[in-house]
């Protein structure tokens, strides 16, 4: 399979992924908050938000892993292949324990910690600790991801996150929903406390599950490849804590930059504002993410590339990705920027629109994504950044980012309220990665930042300006009355931006190659 075709597989099933994890986690919610109750689901979300910190203590060596085996098996050295991934699960099976103590001191002195109606004190005891081991055991697991990511097979990795989030949601509505009385023995553990001990028992079995398909999988993708004791190496875990303490860093930055707009807004204002900018934030941030997802599928190729020396592919990828990418950025900013108004008047209500003391959550949407559009101009400079393990560099940005970002909003904040804060977040955006990033990987790579700038932009900001004229042409001749209507308007703005990005954010090539892939052409 060619490298274009391998992308493109992996970037159909990544987006796929992200689709069907997206629909099922909104379906799910009203169901299970209406089955558990509100007591016992905001519980549950404190349950989650506590044992989702345990990944924290990982210290990125699950993205070094998979950096190290891409690298070592492009250049067939099997050796050092079976040397990272043995030393990785033993460190992820030391972290593992860790995992386990802490969730013993949550089972132990969470109910004392944390304010609990929705379980008994001795239910929140055996909840924090059927989740906080199950994280625990899952921990060396992870490891076997390192191989679809090194053998770029996206499409495997995806088939097993989907199936794993279907059974598991089929089996926690089969359980949510049935009187415990009806369901056989094991099932009635799984009914006790209102569907907690089921919500939790089936979210870590089905994980542990995945995670041993994960392995059997990886065995398959990487003949040849032991795992022994003898493999663990000192050099090898100095090699892969080198690599994963920046990509830390760059995580955490990325981190602060989500969630820093509602801790400072709540700081200097009030949590209601917090909640009044959340619904525009999160729908530029879901587009950040689908972004994300399709260009991750770059970081192996990049690293597979650099590792054997063929920098002119690595050029390539650079700039006709970062073309390509920012075209597609530019139909779902042209989307939030056109249509975002009315869609969250349909989804949570004219009160974000409307409300006399804060301005529209759609024009903070607006404001927020010019952050969409550079990132998606610099996302595939940044995977290529990863791939050639250039993360000193890229922790320095990401940190920077979000110093500027949060300097910028608390000084805003003050000035023009709470419109300030995404002015502030575009703002450090714009200059952290547009600023910094093209300028270096122009240095690196040997490409002319003037050839970036003029090659990359035309379709991304073509788009956008397309879709928002129909919009304007549109609007007077369609009001959006409920979902079917706002469907026909999404329909009538994005297709002539959909025309704009295939005349203007592809060349002759790339068009004939997605005309032949659809059967338009043979």
């Amino acid at each position: 399979m060619s490298p274009s075709s391998r992308i493109a597989r992996n970037v159909f099933s990544n987006g796929a992924g992200f689709l069907i994890n997206a629909v099922i986690g909104i379906l799910m919610t009203p169901i299970v908050t209406e089955e558990l109750g509100k007591p016992a689901y905001g519980f549950w979300t404190l349950l989650v938000a506590c044992t989702g910190s345990y990944s924290l203590l990982d210290l990125g060596i699950r993205s070094a892993v998979g950096q190290f085996v891409t690298r070592y098996w492009s250049r067939g050295e099997l050796e050092n292949v079976s040397r990272t991934i043995s030393t990785s699960v033993a460190l992820m099976a030391g972290t593992g324990l860790c995992v386990a103590l802490v969730a013993t001191g949550f089972a132990w002195f969470g109910p004392e910690l944390f304010e609990i109606s929705g379980a008994t004190d001795e239910q929140a005891s055996m909840l924090f600790a059927i989740v906080g081991y199950g994280v625990a055991l899952n921990f060396p697991l992870v490891v076997a991801q390192s191989a679809t990511f090194a053998r770029q097979r996206f499409d495997l990795s995806n088939a097993i996150g989907i199936s794993e989030i279907l059974i598991r949601s089929g089996l926690i509505v089969w359980v949510l929903k049935s009187d415990p009385q009806d369901l056989p023995f094991f099932g009635q553990t799984l009914g006790a406390a209102n569907g907690l001990y089921g919500l939790a028992i089936l979210t870590v079995s089905m994980q542990l599950l995945a995670g041993l398909v994960r392995v059997f999988i990886a065995r398959k993708l990487l003949p040849g490849v032991e795992l022994a004791r003898r493999h663990v190496r000192r050099e090898n875990v100095k090699e892969l804590y080198g690599y994963s303490i920046f990509t830390v860093l760059i995580n955490a930055g990325d981190q602060v930059m989500t969630h820093s707009p509602a801790f400072v807004l709540a700081w200097l204002l009030n949590d209601e504002a917090a909640g009044h900018f959340g619904p525009g934030a999160n729908l530029v941030f879901y587009g950040l993410t689908l972004i994300s997802a399709i260009a991750w599928t770059l970081t192996p190729q990049a690293t597979a590339r650099d590792a054997v020396g063929d920098m002119d592919a690595v050029r390539r990828m650079w700039v006709q990705g970062s073309r390509l990418i920012l075209t597609f950025g530019g139909i779902l900013a042209g989307g939030i920027a056109a249509t975002g108004e009315d869609f969250i008047r349909l989804w949570v209500g004219e009160e974000f629109l409307s409300d006399p003391e804060y301005i529209s959550t759609a024009t903070i949407a607006s404001v927020l994504v010019i952050g969409l559009l550079v990132r998606s101009t610099t996302t595939t400079g940044r995977q290529i950044l990863i791939g050639m393990r250039r993360v000193r560099f890229m922790a320095a940005v990401s940190l920077t980012e979000a110093a500027i970002g949060i300097s910028l909003s608390i000084v805003l904040v003050h000035q023009i309220g709470i419109i300030g804060c995404a002015v502030g977040m575009a703002t450090s955006a714009t200059i952290a990665q547009l600023g910094l990033m093209p300028r270096y990987l122009s240095k690196e790579l040997g490409v002319p930042v003037g050839e970036f700038f003029r090659e990359v932009p035309r379709g991304g900001v073509a788009v956008v300006l397309v879709m928002l004229g129909t919009e304007w042409l549109v609007r007077p001749h369609l009001t959006v009355d409920g979902w079917l209507t706002y469907c026909v308007k999404a329909a009538a703005v994005t297709t002539p931006g959909v025309i704009a990005a295939l005349a203007l954010g592809t060349n002759a090539e790339e068009r004939a190659r997605l005309g032949r892939k659809l059967g338009v052409i043979r």
